[in-house]
């Protein structure tokens, strides 16, 4: 599946996308990704596990329990190279956290060779336009 050379994935906790405080509601999440900051945040109910949990199911269909709740992902690749592979990750029915000022159900998951898997909230705008850049050949 993953080729020669590569290693087997393992998660690396977010740093810069990591949930907020745990007082913060998604108006305050969705707040601080829209001003003018490009830097997404996932939301503060869900925990590091269940950030891993999400990140994790890259590849196609799962049945995941993220706070208590069971939800189905759904997750493709959209690029892939030679060092990285990157996917997105939806659940329809969960708001992951928020980017550029807006909700949002995706992550943006990248694979390295290594094997480090680590992703971060995206809109679904942002990865349309993610996937037409990848389309074209550039990165």
């Amino acid at each position: 599946m993953l080729g020669e050379g590569w290693l087997l994935p393992r998660w690396v906790p977010p740093d810069k996308h990591a949930p907020p405080a745990r007082h913060l509601d998604l108006a305050d999440v969705r707040r601080q990704t829209g001003l003018g900051r490009k830097i997404a945040k996932y939301h503060s109910s869900l925990t590091f596990d269940d950030i891993e949990t999400i990140e994790m199911a890259f590849e196609g269909d799962h049945v995941l329990t993220i706070g208590g709740r069971v939800y189905t992902s759904h997750a493709e690749q959209i690029f892939s190279h030679s060092v990285v592979r990157i996917h997105f990750v939806r659940i329809d029915e969960l708001i992951l956290g928020a980017s550029l000022g807006e909700d949002t159900n995706i992550a943006l998951v990248k694979l390295s060779q290594p094997g480090c898997v680590h992703g971060y909230p995206m809109t679904r705008r942002e990865l349309d336009a993610k996937i037409k850049k990848y389309r074209h050949g550039t990165r």
